[in-house]
């Protein structure tokens, strides 16, 4: 099927491709022009990411889709509350840098879970 073909490729990179466009842009932290485009990318792909879960839900999750945008939408706001709140404990215990590295390692971390997409994948049918 086409979009298990293109889906779990994006939903494995586009996280990498965040941590990427973060990591660069605390190094060009200096150059506002850059740093600029960098914020516009960093909006592109935070955009494109709920768009390929919800297009996973619907693909995937077809029997009880109520149930699955529920817990969609209780998994972002868990994420919402743990990130804010390990980011300010990165920011009181280390320096304004360490949040947007921790991020990183977030986003690296959900790229292992995610994997190549076949923990998340419905069995084929016949």
């Amino acid at each position: 099927m086409l979009h298990r073909q293109r889906l779990y490729p994006l939903l494995r990179y586009l996280p990498l491709a965040l941590a990427a466009a973060t990591l660069a842009m605390m190094e060009a932290g200096h150059l506002f022009w850059a740093v600029a485009a960098m914020m516009v990318g960093l909006g592109a792909l935070n955009a494109a990411i709920p768009v390929c879960w919800s297009t996973w839900l619907a693909k995937e999750i077809d029997d009880e889709p109520e149930s699955g945008g529920g817990l969609m939408v209780a998994s972002i706001q868990l994420a919402i509350m743990m990130g804010g709140a390990l980011g300010g404990q990165l920011l009181d215990r280390a320096n304004a840098s360490a949040p947007p590295a921790g991020r990183r390692v977030l986003l690296i971390l959900s790229v292992l879970v995610i994997g190549n997409g076949t923990r998340i994948r419905r069995p084929a049918q016949a």
